[in-house]
């Protein structure tokens, strides 16, 4: 039986890596914070793994998210850079040959047109920027290595999650809108709401290996639409499907002060998207109503 080291295995994607690789009959070890991991990340910022562990392979899902990063910054490159430090050193030491690394679209920071992964990045945020000096971590400590590595970069994610109990990603648009809708019958725009984003499911991220010595590669979708246009959608969906009438609230002022970028996605690799944001929409409504009954 193989074995898989998971790091951010209570978290929305790391959740579904692990119910994806037990499912394939791996053995699942976890790394995180809290007492459920089986290898705690502690205050001393140092691995407790056992170097008899075989490992064979791992994939890097915690990070301190764009939203909590401006209550502790030091936390936010201790867990979104020392930490890949860490585990690529360990890879190394321990031969563990395949490294998944979950990185984010804004890495290439605010930008319109079409982003390839050839595309010069150029973060405006610590989020973005903690990312990207993972990839360059990892592409400098395997560069000698016999280390598959791979970096993936997704768009907007959205997906059933695992445990909606434990679920901490409100903040995301997906999730929060349609909480907000459910709970008082109204979205809130903080924005007019012109922004263009691509929306992409879970499925997505899971499904991808790596054959070369080191790869990143765009998760993204077909579905691009400006955060109006999707609250438009859930108001639309759940109206249709549950008799729930939703208003959307908009600020008064005319112009969008908001991001703007319009940004096309495009692979250099056969990728065919699955997924579809209609189809979330009710699933993840019935299901918060389900969890208040």
């Amino acid at each position: 039986m193989k074995t898989v080291l998971i790091t951010g295995s209570n978290g929305f994607v790391g959740s579904e890596f692990r119910q994806l690789y037990e499912k394939n009959n791996w053995k699942v070890l976890t790394l995180g914070h809290n007492k459920n991991n089986d290898f705690i990340w502690d205050e001393n910022r140092t691995l407790s793994i056992p170097t008899e562990k075989k490992i064979d392979k791992i994939i890097h899902c915690a990070a301190v998210n764009e939203t909590q990063i401006s209550e502790d910054l030091r936390l936010t490159y201790d867990v979104n850079v020392l930490l890949t430090r860490l585990l690529a050193d360990y890879a190394v030491k321990n031969q563990i040959n395949e490294f998944t690394y979950i990185s984010t679209f804004h890495v290439y920071g605010k930008y319109s047109g079409e982003i390839t992964t050839e595309t010069p990045c150029h973060p405006i945020n610590d989020y973005g920027l903690t990312h990207l000096i993972s990839e360059e971590i990892l592409r400098s400590v395997f560069r000698e290595e016999p280390v598959k590595a791979l970096c993936l970069r997704p768009t907007n994610i959205y997906g059933i999650p695992q445990d909606i109990k434990n679920f901490n990603r409100w903040s995301l648009v997906p999730f929060a809108f349609i909480k907000s809708a459910l709970e008082n019958r109204e979205i809130r725009l903080n924005s007019t709401g012109n922004q263009m984003r691509n929306f992409v499911h879970i499925s997505n991220v899971l499904e991808h290996s790596n054959n070369l010595k080191f790869e990143i590669k765009n998760i993204f979708s077909n579905e691009s639409l400006t955060i109006f246009d999707f609250a438009k959608l859930v108001s639309f969906e759940l109206k249709k499907e549950l008799g729930i009438d939703i208003k959307i609230i908009t600020p008064s002022f005319k112009n969008d002060d908001m991001d703007r970028a319009d940004l096309k996605f495009k692979n250099q690799s056969k990728y065919e998207p699955s997924g579809t944001i209609k189809n979330f929409v009710v699933e993840f409504a019935k299901l918060l109503l389900n969890e208040k009954r």
